[in-house]
């Protein structure tokens, strides 16, 4: 199975979000969650189902199996020594994540890691998802001209690793709970494409995987590289969040 690794540029997004721990019991390690979730980017909407171009998305599904942050310290010893097989992995599992509602099956917990700053997030993808699929993206639109809306359905089998780096680094505090959201920018990811000149299949669904539609399948994927950016989120933009 093809491997590919992405670095992180414009689609992706990762933002940190840190509460301070009330509870006295709460470790000076940095307590640190995970969520991944679909935006719209263009439209400021974190719920990522409708976007400006007028796709209404459905269903947006990713397999995920391992979640490791980086130090700049990490980094320079991989590019030195290779890559450390044994280097610990925060988070590890088969996690089935909707990203339209940014929940995960099962839940991805907290992991307890050193204080200090991270300055990459590596996300790896595998077909654990029905249908042996890593990524799957349906949704309407209407082409201009028709009243009646037409059905994408959009997967992939690939593997990748995307590593999504912030030079400025994510600060994880001791004593405090802090949280990496991953976002995916559908609009970016879809950015371009004319599906209306794409065939149906006789039921009316145009699908687009390795069977079907297979270049732009490719090409949809390899946006995937250009899509990811990182940032940092503070408490405010939580609560923003949670109201979506």
């Amino acid at each position: 199975m093809k491997r590919t690794i992405l670095v992180a540029l414009m689609a992706f997004a990762v933002v940190l979000i840190q509460s301070c721990g009330e509870d006295e019991n709460i470790p000076t390690g940095a307590q640190t969650g995970f969520e991944m979730r679909a935006v719209t980017g263009t439209t400021g909407s974190t719920s990522g189902r409708v976007a400006n171009t007028g796709y209404t998305f459905t269903e947006v599904f990713a397999g995920v199996t391992e979640i490791e942050l980086e130090t700049l310290e990490d980094n320079l010893e991989e590019e030195e020594n290779g890559e450390d097989e044994n280097e610990e992995v925060e988070f590890e599992g088969n996690f089935v994540i909707n990203l339209l509602t940014g929940t995960s099956e099962p839940d991805f917990g907290l992991s307890e890691l050193l204080a200090g700053v991270y300055q990459e997030v590596e996300v790896e993808f595998e077909n654990i998802l029905e249908g042996d699929k890593t990524l799957i993206v349906n949704f309407n639109f209407t082409a201009e001209g028709a009243t009646e809306p037409t059905y994408v359905e959009f997967s992939t089998s690939e593997e990748f690793e995307l590593e999504i780096e912030n030079e400025a680094g994510f600060v994880l505090d001791g004593g405090t709970v802090n949280s990496i959201l991953v976002t995916l920018d559908l609009e970016v990811l879809f950015a371009s494409i004319d599906f209306s000149s794409l065939v149906a299949d006789e039921d009316g669904v145009i699908r687009i995987n390795e069977n079907s539609n297979s270049d732009l399948m490719h090409e949809i994927v390899e946006k995937l590289e250009e899509a990811l950016e990182a940032e940092e989120e503070d408490e405010d933009d939580e609560d923003e969040n949670d109201e979506d």
